[in-house]
């Protein structure tokens, strides 16, 4: 037997609930139509019908965060904000460390570059978030592949901020926060002042470095995208590796920064 179709595009709940409502639309459009033609409304299998009703009623369920947040989840506009918002408060901060460094674009590649790459959140863990928004950290974990390893917990508060001003917002607002809220929502603010501060003496661009970043997120081509998007952008719209984007990034802003490097596409062939 040859498989044609492994059906391994991911679909968010959203995208599910989605199809099943317009396929309920359009077994009543088919069936108005048999009648107003004179024929005999066509017999559908009974549990083909019952599991659209059950599945259409668990999707529907308000522990889902999109019943209760419909604009985050309209064309996928929250998680475009969530993703600039990791960007800017996650990943751009580590660059902290490295200021007043001279580097090459393979010494940066070497340590900042696959430090960004290690804290981009891959298409599972997004979709994962996506559909659920987890309202406390500890229900963030189980979502993010090797967490202790990669993000500190200071920089998962973040994110879990970052999750709540994005896909919970308008179930929020107008609730005025407690001590806690106010100090993780000042602490979410110096993250964004602090990766718009730019580089300070390294010289490095920072705004340069978030739009290089924002390009090798998979989820940056939803911005540019035209018209409705139905699903999580798939392999073809995402770079295989983040390693060669990276790098011509990197080596772009060591020579402004005039770091002895060599030239991008010298530095990409005899990493081949």
């Amino acid at each position: 037997m040859r498989i044609i179709d492994a059906g391994t595009e991911p679909l968010s709940n959203t995208d599910v609930l989605d199809f099943l409502k317009a396929k309920r639309t359009q077994i009543k459009e088919e069936d108005a139509q048999d009648k107003a033609d004179g024929k005999k409304i066509k017999p559908r299998p009974q549990n083909f019908l019952k599991a659209i009703d059950k599945h259409q009623r668990v999707l529907e369920s308000p522990q889902y965060p999109y019943v209760k947040n419909p604009k985050a989840y309209t064309e996928y506009a929250g998680m475009q904000k969530f993703d600039d918002l990791v960007v800017k408060r996650v990943i751009l901060p580590c660059s902290d460390k490295y200021r007043g460094k001279k580097m090459t674009a393979e010494e940066i590649e070497a340590t900042l570059g696959k430090e960004h790459e290690m804290k981009q959140l891959t298409d599972t863990e997004h979709l994962q978030i996506y559909n659920h928004a987890p309202q406390c950290v500890e229900m963030l974990q189980p979502m993010i592949e090797n967490y202790e390893e990669r993000f500190t917990t200071e920089e998962m508060d973040l994110i879990q901020q970052a999750i709540i001003e994005c896909y919970r917002a308008e179930e929020t607002e107008g609730h005025a926060g407690g001590d806690d809220d106010a100090g993780a929502i000042v602490g979410a603010e110096d993250a964004d002042a602090g990766a718009d501060a730019g580089a300070g003496e390294t010289g490095v661009d920072v705004g340069g470095v978030e739009e290089g970043i924002r390009e090798m997120s998979p989820y940056s081509a939803r911005a540019a995208a035209t018209g409705p998007v139905v699903g999580p952008v798939g392999p073809e719209s995402a770079p295989a590796t983040l390693s060669l984007p990276i790098r011509e990034h990197w080596a772009l802003v060591a020579q402004q920064t005039g770091a002895n490097t060599v030239p991008v596409g010298e530095s990409a062939d005899s990493e081949e």
